[in-house]
């Protein structure tokens, strides 16, 4: 089972551990080129947004195939900047997605996911910030 995040200061702590990027990956990819690594970060502000919207979409749809293929996509994002726990979060919703007896449980986690990966859209903007 996934963790229920919440407003009490408990919850809110493990949210903010959920959203401590490891930028180790990306500083690797770039080589030191901070271009490279901008780029990175304007993808990412982009296309997570959109990913977002297709996944409340495909859930309020109950199209778990749908839904399952967006969890898969997003992770190659997370991965990139260092969210390993979100990262871990959507690989976990991605299977719950192929499995009936789980559905209940993607459909009271998704929105917590989306809720961190709404967190990450400021913090990959202050990482871009800082390398202008």
């Amino acid at each position: 089972m996934l963790p229920k995040i919440s407003e009490d200061p408990f919850h809110m702590n493990l949210l903010a551990d959920f959203l401590i990027p490891d930028l180790t990956y990306l500083q690797e990819l770039s080589g030191g080129d901070i271009e490279f690594e901008i780029e990175m970060l304007e993808t990412y502000e982009e296309e997570v947004p959109q990913h977002i919207n297709r996944i409340e979409e495909y859930l309020e749809k109950v199209s778990w195939i749908s839904l399952s293929e967006e969890f898969h996509s997003l992770k190659s994002k997370l991965s990139i900047l260092g969210f390993k726990h979100i990262y871990q979060m959507a690989d976990v919703l991605e299977e719950q997605c192929k499995n009936p007896d789980e559905l209940n449980e993607v459909k009271h986690s998704t929105p917590d996911l989306c809720k961190m990966l709404k967190e990450t859209l400021e913090i990959a903007n202050k990482e871009f910030q800082k390398r202008l």
